[in-house]
């Protein structure tokens, strides 16, 4: 088998790869929701926490909103899963030199978010705070996009529609006895508490340390990837050769791999995380995502391995560009 046969092989499997796990990612989120949730569940036991709390009804309807969120983030994730399988899906005739890293990136900073939000081991008034807060910070982000809006003469700005939104939910906040925490008297505001005197959760949080405390076994991966997806030079330099006054792009099969793996662990963590919150641990689609990203490692040190990667030898595979 020729090298270019050999990455052909491995690129489209990779997209595979990524369609069975965004495909098993959607049924997990359709197999949990639609169950009922087991009484010893995490999930059963924050709802008897919200029947107990303060505010009941109120606080129901914000953990309803955070719930939204969650599922929003989830099905992103398994979106650009899909997104890579199609881009990945005519290997022989074409294969992306950089845009595989922008996939990557978003399906692992949703996930990261989802896990942050579903703060494994930790009590209610975490889960609750971090949604809260970060509902106040999207709706402060979507009135900062609405006030760039201009309106014509065929539709009007948005803005004062999103602001009256962005001031309900700060109604609802407040009608939850959930403390706003504001940076000085008159400041914005800048946090959450949930209890008197409890811990403040953060409305500003950073995705590289996000993605940092939940993918730690995939050093400086948001880093990599942002340098891609940013245009940064040092990102970019890597699949270019430059000579005289001729410069060639190729794409790094190794890399695509990378960016497959990235996103199928992404895809496997956010499924294994809310099936442990709904109570569903033993969940089958789960086992074959974890089997799946386990492959997806497995593959790319096979091929790396066979294809001289590993040892230091550039890949070519130009015939994917040209053909």
């Amino acid at each position: 088998m020729s090298r270019p046969d050999l990455a052909g092989d491995f690129l489209t499997r990779a997209s595979r790869l990524c369609h069975e796990q965004g495909e098993d990612l959607r049924a997990v989120l359709t197999d949990i929701m639609a169950a009922t949730t087991p009484p010893d569940a995490p999930a059963s036991h924050d709802f008897k926490m919200l029947l107990a709390s303060v505010r009941s009804n109120d606080r129901q309807q914000l953990w309803s909103l955070v719930g939204q969120a969650w599922l929003h983030l989830a099905v992103h994730v398994a979106d650009h899963l899909h997104a890579l399988a199609v881009l990945l899906a005519d290997a022989r005739s074409w294969v992306p030199v950089y845009a595989h890293a922008s996939l990557a990136r978003s399906a692992v900073e949703s996930a990261a978010t989802v896990i942050y939000l579903l703060a494994d081991s930790q009590q209610f008034d975490a889960r609750l705070g971090r949604g809260v807060a970060l509902l106040l910070s999207d709706a402060r982000q979507a009135a900062m996009a609405a006030n760039d809006v201009p309106g014509n003469a065929y539709m009007a700005s948005p803005k004062a529609a999103v602001e009256a939104e962005r001031n309900q939910l700060v109604a609802l906040v407040e009608r939850a006895r959930i403390e706003l925490v504001h940076s000085s008297p008159n400041g914005r505001v800048k946090g959450v508490r949930v209890a008197a005197g409890g811990f403040e959760q953060p409305l500003s949080t950073r995705a590289t340390d996000l993605v940092a405390r939940a993918f730690g076994d995939l050093p400086a991966v948001y880093r990599l990837l942002s340098g891609v997806v940013h245009g940064l030079p040092w990102g970019l330099a890597d699949n270019v050769e430059i000579s005289d006054r001729e410069a060639r792009w190729e794409p790094d099969p190794v890399a695509i791999g990378g960016s497959v793996l990235v996103a199928v662990t992404a895809a496997e963590r956010v499924a294994a995380t809310l099936a442990r919150y709904r109570g569903f641990n033993g969940q089958a689609p789960v086992s074959r995502m974890q089997a799946r990203t386990r492959s997806s490692d497995e593959a790319m040190v096979t091929f790396g391995r066979a294809y001289g990667v590993l040892a230091g030898a550039p890949p070519t595979i130009a015939r994917f560009l040209t053909s």
